[in-house]
């Protein structure tokens, strides 16, 4: 019966507890109301005891719903701020112990991890910025449809163009459309405006945000 009581009609949680909190606190009144009733004291101290009884039960289960919702609004706060890219909010649990503070524990724990792990993401992103724009190998990348979406400085000094121009055109414009069809680890003549010179050509493939996308890695 009490689970029924709690899964009929989809309630929310707060309101599944208010309705134990009725139902436990109901029965007695009930019990209490028969007992009075039957009692010889006056009609005004029945009535009073009675309502003193009901405002205290009804008080009671506000205090419970109040508080559970606060709680709960705190935890949810606390996980859309991290969804949002806000680590910086911490549950106090200081003041309390049991269940609800080991929650609020493993979500600060959790906060602090995906923080620490945002933190080295981007400083190794940093990293391989630095590298790239200070390497003297022309690096250039493609999207799944092979346009261009990445170059660096070297690249752009070997085709005498710049990533700003070229960024979102097809690779062919570059000549190099015959070199994202397979893989290549090998020199080969490459032609490049008005002169043929030899290059190593190394292709390569990595992952963004699932799609594949692949590398191109050119040396003289």
């Amino acid at each position: 019966m009490l689970r029924r009581l709690l899964t009929q009609g989809r309630l929310a949680f707060e309101d599944q507890l208010v309705r134990v909190a009725l139902l436990i606190g109901g029965l007695p009144y009930v019990c209490l109301f028969v007992l009075v009733y039957q009692h010889s004291m006056s009609v005004h101290a029945k009535i009073t005891l009675l309502t003193t009884v009901l405002v205290v039960i009804l008080y009671s289960i506000f205090l419970i719903r109040h508080k559970v919702v606060n709680r709960l609004r705190t935890s949810t706060n606390l996980m859309e701020a991290m969804v949002n890219g806000d680590y910086s909010m911490r549950a106090n649990s200081c003041d309390e112990s049991g269940v609800l503070s080991e929650f609020n524990l493993l979500v600060n724990s959790l906060a602090e991890t995906i923080n620490e792990q945002r933190l080295v993401s981007k400083e190794q992103q940093i990293l391989l910025h630095k590298v790239i724009v200070q390497i003297d190998v022309a690096i250039l990348a493609v999207d799944e449809d092979n346009h261009i979406s990445l170059m660096n400085p070297a690249a752009e000094k070997l085709f005498s163009q710049k990533f700003t121009e070229l960024e979102g055109a097809p690779i062919h414009q570059l000549g190099l459309q015959k070199v994202v069809e397979a893989d290549i680890r090998r020199v080969v003549e490459f032609e490049l405006a008005t002169i043929k010179k030899k290059v190593y050509l190394h292709t390569d493939e990595f992952f963004e945000k699932g799609i594949q996308r692949k590398l191109i890695f050119i040396t003289d």
